[in-house]
């Protein structure tokens, strides 16, 4: 498997946990770069699940992969949680923002850039 930013682990027959813990890209260069393209794929492989917690560590990278990446959840059927377990700035923040439920402890910290 490859190695990537991301991993999605299905946790029971209804729920997976998505962790992204690194850079946000938009071509794979390297084994560790994943685009919109490959996230998409992984997430259709989970199949039906009811509940989906994106767990989130990223300085962030691409924007509009970031926003592909926001999309792809939003329009899942699945309800969205997401925890942001150390830090999601730049477009990992836009991420994080398609979660029904938003979870940042005080030790946490989201940045969104100045329009």
């Amino acid at each position: 498997m490859k190695n990537r930013f991301y991993s999605f682990d299905k946790t029971t027959e209804t729920s997976a946990e998505l962790y992204i813990y690194g850079d946000i890209t938009s071509y794979e260069w390297d084994e560790s770069d994943v685009s919109a393209f490959g996230f998409k794929q992984d997430l259709d492989a989970l199949g039906e699940v009811d509940e989906i917690n994106v767990h989130i560590n990223s300085l962030g990278g691409s924007t509009f992969q970031g926003l592909a990446i926001y999309n792809l959840l939003k329009q899942h059927t699945a309800k969205i949680n997401t925890y942001i377990d150390g830090i999601a700035a730049s477009s990992a923040s836009i991420i994080a923002m398609a979660g029904d439920k938003i979870y940042i402890p005080k030790t946490s910290l989201i940045m969104i850039h100045n329009c």
